[in-house]
């Protein structure tokens, strides 16, 4: 068997990946042409000029399309109906703020360009204070009034309300009652809150929001609306923290090997009327393997991790050689590593991008015997192994939902490898060294 040949199952797998990138890549990006007089047509670009866009449309064949008659080009129709669904959601949150506004000038304790603090709107669901859900909608209102009604309010700063918030031992994504703001929006001199409550029924958020003075407390405008949750969570995505419960993992890991020294050793065989001798002709120092991962968030401070790795992408065949006056004459017997793979539970404390996770669990392989005699080449499994590990690691989430992480793996107990003779003996060929070192990326959802 030669040392230099990958396994069969990446090659195949390798060329099913790549006839599915293909595919992927001709049919999976057909576009959806909306001209000015309505029409939508559904077709694939082939070419586009300076006037014209020329598609390979469904049911219709090649067609040339003026650029002044498009409207708007969407990559498929669901595209279009998350787009629709977004422009009915501005215009209700839109609505919802000017109601909100007409209501309060209409009173007559209103007051000509009030200063309106922004208070986070309060949830009392777990899942929402963790996405710090009332905090994202209250912003997104307060962009509403920024860019459609600065010119009826005096809208204070966050930083000045975050800093006397502080001061009074209140947070903008923690639980505030409203004696509490009242007191902070007289201590900055407001004279109107907005105070707010978010709440989830079904697939919707239930929003309720109210203009107070600080004066009495007196409610002077109220309003609700039930938006989608999920294009509210979009219009707040840069405020609020969306769960990453789930990741997928893909990575490489180094394991040291160290060879067991034995031989020579008798076998009780003969060559020419010479003895053939046994030795260890295992000499590989370390092995490299693909990895695969699936990680799971309970909670924000506890990760459980499963990876798995079919087989190495580095050579690791193992033997027993056979010699005849110091002179190499056969691999009488062989072995290789197959599968191997780990379940951990593990901390997490965040720094900032930075997240660091220490834990253990256990770690377990496969190994196959190869039977070398001409008449008959196959492979068994023939050892298993179990072994704890302990685990740290440091992660950098460079951008939003993808991290890159570094993690060390310390297995206090070693593993044999082995590999058997045809006369029925086993003789150890190498042990796995204490500690094993993975780079990943992870994708978070």
């Amino acid at each position: 068997m030669s040392k230099n040949n990958l396994p069969g199952r990446f090659i195949v797998t390798g060329l099913f990946t790549i006839v599915f990138i293909f595919i992927f890549l001709v049919c999976g990006f057909a576009e959806v042409y909306i001209l000015k007089n309505g029409t939508q047509i559904k077709g694939k670009l082939k070419k586009e000029t300076d006037t014209h866009f020329i598609i390979d449309a469904e049911g219709l064949g090649e067609l040339s399309l003026a650029k002044d008659t498009v409207e708007q080009i969407l990559k498929d129709e669901k595209t279009i109906e998350e787009e629709r669904i977004k422009s009915l959601q501005t215009i209700a949150l839109d609505d919802f703020v000017a109601r909100l506004v007409k209501s309060y000038q209409s009173q007559p304790e209103s007051k000509p360009f009030p200063v309106l603090a922004i208070i986070p709107f309060q949830t009392e669901e777990l899942s929402l204070i963790e996405k710090k859900i009332g905090f994202g909608v209250a912003e997104v209102i307060t962009d509403l009034l920024v860019q459609k009604h600065l010119k009826k309010f005096q809208i204070v700063e966050r930083s000045k309300l975050e800093e006397m918030l502080s001061e009074q031992k209140l947070s903008m994504s923690g639980v505030i009652s409203d004696n509490s703001a009242i007191k902070v929006g007289q201590l900055i001199n407001a004279d109107i809150l907005l105070l707010g409550s978010v709440s989830r029924i079904g697939n919707n958020y239930s929003i309720n929001a109210r203009l107070v003075t600080t004066e009495t407390g007196k409610i002077l405008s109220a309003e609700s609306m039930s938006p989608s949750s999920k294009e509210i969570e979009k219009e707040a995505s840069a405020y609020i923290d969306l769960p990453e419960n789930w990741g997928l993992c893909y990575s490489v890991r180094y394991m040291g090997l160290t060879p067991k020294v034995w031989g020579p050793i008798d076998s009780g065989r003969t060559s020419g009327g010479k003895p053939i001798k046994w030795v260890n002709g295992s000499d590989f120092r370390s092995a490299y393997f693909f990895v695969f991962g699936i990680r799971y968030f309970p909670i924000k401070s506890i990760l459980i991790e499963f990876q798995h790795s079919p087989n190495p992408i580095s050579s690791n065949t193992h033997g027993v050689d056979e010699y005849v006056d110091n002179e190499w004459y056969n691999r009488q017997s062989a072995g290789h590593f197959g599968c191997e793979g780990n379940l951990t539970v593990n901390w997490v404390k965040k720094f900032g991008p930075f997240y660091t996770y220490l834990g253990g669990g256990m770690f377990y392989f496969v190994g196959c015997n190869i039977d070398m005699s001409p008449s008959s080449f196959n492979s068994s499994p023939n050892f298993f192994g179990i072994i704890p590990l302990v685990r740290g690691a440091i992660e950098w989430r460079f951008r939003k939902r993808t991290g890159i992480n570094l993690s060390v793996d310390y297995l206090p107990v070693t593993k044999e490898f082995t590999a058997t003779t045809r006369n029925g003996i086993t003789y150890p060929m190498y042990t796995i060294d204490p500690l094993m070192i993975t780079i990943f990326t992870a994708f978070y959802f």
